[in-house]
């Protein structure tokens, strides 16, 4: 079975083992989900404020809940519900990142999320936003990502 990592634990929530998760734009309809690898069968599942707060079986207290704090969340990859014309962020580590006039930065070597959006980790210590202002082109076949080569100039500001 393939897992795709669906989202990030933030921290517990109350005493009773709760936690709060940022979920990475992935909808997913699954009763269970994969943390470090283990299994956990999803109890409840609300959304508050943008976020996801999950009740797992195995974790009633906040102590079991702090542990798992900081790590991703996966779930199985048939679970996932995409539109054609959406792909899994993840998906993107890899790729190529080229700007217009032809230069290479380097390729993705990692994605994370924030509440603001996806950032796109490359090089040694590089980011930028996955979003119109700095890509122009994701190119899924040459797996490439085009970028303004302006914009990644002024990444200082992450």
């Amino acid at each position: 079975m393939e897992t795709v990592i669906a989202g990030k634990i933030l921290k517990p929530r109350g005493l009773g083992g709760e936690i709060k998760c940022s979920l990475f734009g992935i909808e997913f309809q699954s009763a269970e989900v994969y943390i470090d690898g283990k299994k956990y069968k999803v109890l409840n599942q609300s959304t508050q404020n943008g976020f996801t707060y999950l009740k797992l079986d195995g974790v009633a207290a906040v102590e079991q809940a702090e542990r798992l704090r900081g790590k991703n969340i996966e779930v199985d990859a048939s679970k996932v519900q995409l539109a054609t014309d959406e792909i899994l962020v993840t998906d993107l580590i890899g790729f190529e990142i080229v700007g217009l006039n032809g230069g290479t930065f380097g390729r993705v070597k990692n994605v994370e999320y924030s509440g603001a959006g996806v950032i796109i980790e490359y090089g040694t210590d590089s980011a930028f936003p996955y979003e119109d202002a700095f890509v122009t082109e994701t190119n899924m076949i040459d797996k490439k990502i085009v970028v303004r080569e302006d914009m990644l100039e002024c990444e200082s500001i992450f």
